[in-house]
């Protein structure tokens, strides 16, 4: 006799559809790790933006805080990620230091909200 018994055949066709399907899997796993990474990748790029702004245009005397102040309209990479940029300045006590908290949040693919923040100290040449 030659050829296959239909045994062997089913346990062949199984043994693909297990592999397929762990393909499958580990391939959807990546893009959406991949998804996640350029939202991530554009948020720190929009936070590193805002604060280069900050740097070059924030007058180290103007001590006049400023709460959660929106800035997505500033920021094109923020489109992309369909996200919203919050700025809060506050000035430290006897300081001539300005803290300077910058946030992103964003909804990911699976509809959970992610958010990335940096925070630094600004000041100018005369600051202590």
């Amino acid at each position: 006799m030659k050829g296959f018994t239909l045994v062997e055949v089913l346990i062949s066709i199984f043994l693909f559809a297990i592999t397929a399907v762990g393909v499958g899997a580990a391939l959807s796993q990546g893009l959406v790790l991949i998804h996640d990474a350029r939202d991530l990748t554009l948020a720190q790029a929009a936070l590193q933006e805002e604060l280069a702004v900050l740097r070059t245009t924030t007058d180290p005397s103007d001590h006049s805080p400023r709460e959660n102040a929106p800035f997505i309209g500033e920021i094109d990479a923020l489109t992309d990620i369909q996200g919203e940029g919050r700025l809060t300045i506050a000035p430290l006590k006897n300081s001539k230091l300005l803290e300077v908290n910058v946030s992103v949040h964003w909804m990911d693919r699976s509809h959970q909200e992610t958010s990335v923040a940096v925070s630094t100290l600004l000041g100018g040449a005369n600051a202590p």
